[in-house]
C-alpha cells in the first residue's frame, strides 16, 4: 500500500493522475489541507483522510501551580526563524504591551537550521527581527533541541507558534 502524508498546501504543476492512480490513500494534517486539496486536486477526493496530530500528554503537561499568578505573563514564540513564521509579529505585540507599562516577558525560540545557517546575524530578516527583539526586551535561546521544548513550554504562561500562511 502507498500512503502519501500531506503536510502542507500540495502546489505541483505536475500531471497528478499517475500520483492519484498510485497512492492508495492521502492522509492529511488538518481539515484545512484535505479541504484544499480536494478542490486543486479532485482525483484525490475519494482517498483522502485527515489525520490529527496529537500532543504526547506525558511530555506536555502544566507545571505545578500554573494557575498562582506571576509577576509577568511569560510570553514564548517558538518555531523556525523566519519571515513567515511571524516571531516579528510576537515582539511587536510584546513591545506594545510593555509601553503600556504592562508586566509581560518575551523569549523567541527558534534557529534558521531549515536553510543551513548557523549564523543568524548573516540572515536579513533576523537583522530586521533582531531590533524587535531588543524592543521587546525579548530573550532569544536560538535552536532548542527538542527534548528540552516541553520544558520550555512549561515555563511559559502564553505559547505563540505563528504563520503568515495558510498552514494546518
Amino acid at each position: 500500500r502507498v500512503i502519501v502524508w500531506l503536510h502542507n498546501e500540495w502546489r505541483t504543476r505536475h500531471d497528478v493522475a499517475e500520483t492519484a492512480r498510485s497512492t492508495d490513500v492521502f492522509l492529511t494534517c488538518s481539515h484545512y489541507i484535505k479541504c484544499w486539496t480536494q478542490q486543486e486536486h479532485p482525483l484525490f477526493a475519494s482517498k483522502l483522510v485527515v489525520a490529527l496530530n496529537g500532543v504526547d500528554l506525558d511530555a506536555f503537561y502544566p507545571r505545578a501551580e500554573y494557575l498562582k499568578p506571576t509577576p509577568a505573563v511569560r510570553v514564548l514564540v517558538i518555531g523556525r526563524i523566519d519571515p513567515n513564521k511571524g516571531p516579528d509579529i510576537a515582539a511587536d505585540a510584546v513591545a506594545a504591551l510593555r509601553a503600556e507599562n504592562l508586566p509581560v516577558t518575551l523569549t523567541v525560540a527558534g534557529g534558521l537550521w531549515f536553510y543551513g545557517k548557523n549564523d543568524p546575524s548573516s540572515d536579513p530578516f533576523f537583522r530586521v527581527l533582531e531590533p524587535k527583539m531588543r524592543a521587546a526586551n525579548a530573550e532569544y535561546l536560538g535552536h532548542v533541541a527538542r527534548p528540552e521544548v516541553p520544558a520550555l513550554v512549561r515555563n511559559h504562561d502564553v505559547v505563540m507558534v505563528l504563520s503568515r500562511s495558510q498552514e494546518p
